[in-house]
Order: C-alpha cells, then sequence, then structure tokens
C-alpha cells in the first residue's frame, strides 16, 4: 500500500509562509487560528525569518509592528514564545529607512504599540538589553535616549523594565541614557531623565573618551540650553575633560569657531 503524504508536506515551502503573512498583516485572527491547526508543524512557519519586499521579517514581528495583540497570542500558543521572541529582522522604521538585527519588542516600541509590548516582555519574555544593526550595544533603553524616543524611555522606566542608571551601554564606554541625551541636547529628555532619578554627574568608564559626564557631554556639543539646565539641576561644574581641559576652557574654545571645536567623544 502506497505510503499517504500529507498534503502540507507538498506545498509548505510554496505557499504557506506567504499565506500565513497576508493573515497576520490583516489581522485575521480567526482565519490564522484555523490556519496553523491544520499545519503539521507550524512552529517551522512561527521561527521562520522570511523577506517580504525590502523588509525581513518573522510572523510575530509582523504582528508586533500592525500592534495586533490578538494575533500575538495566537502565535504564542502554536509556538513558545521563546522561539519565536529574539528572531531579528530588517525592519522600515521610517518611510525609506531600514535597521536591521531588530526584534519583535523593538518593532512594538518603535511603533509606539506599548500596550504590546508589555505583552511582548511579560508574557513573552522579551528582552530589553538587545541591540540592533544600528545600535551595536545598546539596550532598548540608550537606543531610545539617543533618538529622542521620550514615549518608549518612558515606557521602559514607568514600568520598571529598565533601571535609569544600572542600564549602560554593552561596551567600554558604558554610557547612560543621561549621558546620550545631554550629548544630543534634548532639553525635554534630559529634564524628565533627572526627574526620575538619573545620575547628573555619572562618569563613563572609558578613559578614551573625551567627554565622560553628562554637562562636559552637552558643553562637548554646545548644547547651550542642556548645560543650563544641567547646571540647574547642580550638576558639578568642577569636572574636566580627559584632556586636562575645564568646562570654562572648553566652552571658550567653542566659542571662538563655527559650532563645537570637539566633534568626537566616542
Amino acid at each position: 500500500m502506497d505510503e499517504v503524504v500529507p498534503i502540507d508536506s507538498l506545498y509548505n515551502d510554496e505557499h504557506v509562509p506567504e499565506e500565513l503573512y497576508a493573515l497576520v498583516q490583516n489581522n485575521l485572527v480567526d482565519q490564522l487560528t484555523d490556519r496553523l491547526d491544520s499545519l503539521t508543524h507550524p512552529i517551522e512557519y512561527l521561527t521562520a525569518v522570511s523577506w517580504h519586499g525590502k523588509e525581513k521579517l518573522s510572523l510575530l514581528m509582523v504582528a508586533a509592528l500592525n500592534g495586533y495583540e490578538d494575533t500575538v497570542r495566537i502565535l504564542f500558543a502554536h509556538c513558545p514564545p521563546q522561539c519565536q521572541i529574539e528572531l531579528k529582522g530588517r525592519v522600515a522604521v521610517s518611510e525609506g529607512y531600514f535597521i536591521g538585527g531588530m526584534t519583535a519588542l523593538q518593532c512594538a516600541c518603535y511603533r509606539a504599540h506599548f500596550t504590546l509590548a508589555k505583552t511582548l516582555i511579560d508574557m513573552g519574555g522579551a528582552d530589553i538589553n538587545n541591540d540592533n544593526d544600528d545600535d551595536i550595544g545598546y539596550p532598548l533603553l540608550i537606543q531610545a535616549s539617543e533618538h529622542n524616543r521620550l514615549d518608549i524611555v518612558r515606557f521602559l522606566i514607568e514600568n520598571g523594565y529598565s533601571d535609569i542608571n544600572k542600564t549602560q551601554s554593552n561596551d567600554q564606554d558604558r554610557c547612560t541614557a543621561l549621558i546620550w541625551a545631554a550629548f544630543k541636547g534634548y532639553t525635554t529628555m534630559i529634564e524628565y531623565l533627572l526627574e526620575k532619578g538619573a545620575d547628573i554627574n555619572y562618569s563613563c568608564k572609558s578613559g578614551e573618551m573625551l567627554a565622560p559626564t553628562p554637562i562636559t557631554c552637552a558643553v562637548l556639543r554646545g548644547n547651550v540650553a542642556a548645560v543650563q539646565l544641567l547646571c540647574d539641576a547642580d550638576a558639578d561644574t568642577s569636572v574636566k575633560f580627559t584632556d586636562g581641559a575645564t568646562l570654562l576652557m572648553a566652552a571658550a574654545e567653542c566659542n571662538t569657531s563655527d559650532g563645537c571645536c570637539r566633534t568626537k567623544i566616542f
């Protein structure tokens, strides 16, 4: 008697991935459930990262980008979250701007789907310390501070997911969120971080950094409003740059040049 071959095994590679992608993309939860239930090995598809146009995505990442809470729960029900949650792909975070190495949690946060992001962390065990190809070595809190995403910073801090001072870049510099906010001159971000207890006099760990503290970063970049804000919050103004220059010396040097005289700290 001839062996009976399941229909799925004949057409999986050709049809199923795009079919599941369409069901997730359109949030067709009932049809998605039925289709996954019909598959012999659904995990095979839920742990794959596939190209869709210029993006490379897992099904969980597609759901996260769109904020589909019910769809995420269906995907978790058909495949252990730990098998999906840290898959990485290439995502369009804005028009024509793609970032590689993005996880589902980053997809949800970058698109401001914070209810879903909470599910990914609490139910799926998503790692808030993952970096991506644009921010190598930077946990999500540091990424958000660098890119002035106060909404993401607030989500992480106010839900207790990130410690404002213990969360540091995973490189020799060990930068904090406040270091990046001061370097970029993001005054609203600085105000929020200080309000939540950020160490105003934290000093980065690498001796190769010219400006190791928040106020030296702000002075280095000529961010006058940020410097004033840090001074008003009682930042230590006696600190020096690693080459021995004082804040006053550096400020005077910047005032006699176009923009900032020292162009690199990292």
